[in-house]
């Protein structure tokens, strides 16, 4: 049986380094300053993750109401706990590793297409 891979897009809020760490749980992840879009706009941000098969990880509400304006794909995850270090982010993305990937694999015609992460 084929696994799944979820590709995600991290947005220049979040540290490019945080990439690397998480890569084994989410293969072919990229972080806006990899891919040269630091400084672009989210409307631009937003495109790219859709053609590219990316879920965008991000801080910003504004990507929300993305989503609600424009709906999914792309789809969002939305860190609600402020910012983070690198460690947090990524032990937030390990140990909701099972919600996300629910979340990613629900192509449900009236799904959300926001995921909201709190610390805990």
């Amino acid at each position: 049986m084929n696994t799944p891979t979820f590709s995600l897009l991290f947005d220049e809020n979040i540290s490019y380094r945080v990439v690397k760490q998480i890569l084994h749980l989410f293969p072919g992840s990229q972080a806006a300053k990899q891919i040269k879009l630091l400084a672009k706009e989210d409307f631009l941000i937003w495109e790219t993750a859709k053609s590219g098969g990316f879920t965008i990880i991000t801080y910003d509400e504004d990507y929300e109401l993305l989503s609600n304006l424009r709906g999914w794909p792309p789809k969002v995850i939305l860190i609600r706990s402020g910012n983070l270090s690198n460690t947090e982010v990524i032990a937030m993305l390990q140990i909701n590793f099972d919600a996300i990937s629910d979340f990613l694999l629900d192509i449900e015609f009236d799904a959300r297409g926001v995921l909201e992460l709190y610390q805990s």
